[in-house]
């Protein structure tokens, strides 16, 4: 919310908390303000109303045809949501439809703009007094592997799985660190479409950065949600007492008595 300032109306009906937000650029050039007002003695209140409003006004901001143009004495802009409800508004007037739009275009470029600036990231892990301790850059040179850990042998043989996972580090360039993640076939489905969705709007030539955006947080809440599986292993074989099946900590499930059919 770095562009959109939360600001002190001047008192013009007597209210003494009067409180809108708005959305400036560097230069202090306000595009588009509140439709409505806080009136909360409390600040911490009427910011909380506003961050709540802002994230509904993003969801839009950048669709063109989310935008009213019409006249009244002179043209005016608002946003509007799915239902038609004004939830933001250019507080200045227009002299002709040409000009409103032109108002609106501003918007939506700055909007962008903000998008590509604010781009959600992966969560790493920073000490509460904010030293790396020598890991100062935690994105570069990092690469994770999505697998499907559910189908085949690599859910029913932790060797296979193992010579798979030493293969793939011996063929990747040294000087990169990988994670190797092998999650459920219905995981997998859903981060793939979900990775090639955004894959799709990054390969276009003019991307939309609003759709962009939106599909990068999409993705990275998946990427937060992958969950290895492993092969299952069980304590005691009733059948004949070998150890084949054996458990590794950390590489196994262990499956209960209710789960093994005894004769």
């Amino acid at each position: 919310f770095k562009f959109f300032q939360l600001y002190e109306e001047k008192d013009v009906d007597g209210k003494f908390y009067e409180r809108r937000w708005r959305l400036i650029d560097e230069n202090k050039k306000i595009y588009i303000s509140a439709s409505t007002r806080y009136f909360d003695e409390d600040l911490s209140d009427s910011e909380e109303k506003a961050k709540k409003e802002i994230a509904q006004v993003m969801k839009y901001i950048t669709k063109p045809e989310r935008y009213e143009i019409a006249k009244g004495i002179k043209w005016y802009l608002n946003l509007l949501d799915e239902t038609g409800e004004v939830i933001a508004t250019r507080k200045q007037h227009f002299a002709s439809k040409l000009a409103a739009e032109k108002a609106r275009d501003e918007i939506i470029a700055f909007a962008k703009k903000i998008f590509l600036a604010r781009d959600p990231l992966l969560t790493i892990c920073i000490p509460d007094d904010c030293s790396m301790c020598g890991e100062e850059d935690p994105y570069s040179f990092r690469m994770t592997l999505v697998l499907n850990g559910e189908i085949g042998l690599v859910n029913t043989d932790i060797i296979f799985r193992r010579f798979a996972e030493k293969t793939i580090r011996e063929e990747i360039p040294a000087h990169l660190g990988v994670k190797i993640c092998w999650v459920s076939y219905e995981q997998f489905k859903l981060f793939e479409t979900k990775y090639c969705s955004w894959l799709s709007e990054l390969a276009k030539e003019g991307p939309d950065a609003g759709v962009l955006h939106t599909k990068l947080e999409i993705l990275l809440k998946e990427f937060k949600a992958l969950k290895n599986i492993y092969p299952k292993a069980t304590l005691h074989d009733c059948v004949d007492g070998n150890d084949e099946n054996r458990v590794f900590l950390g590489q196994t499930v262990i499956v209960s008595d209710e789960d093994i059919e005894c004769d």
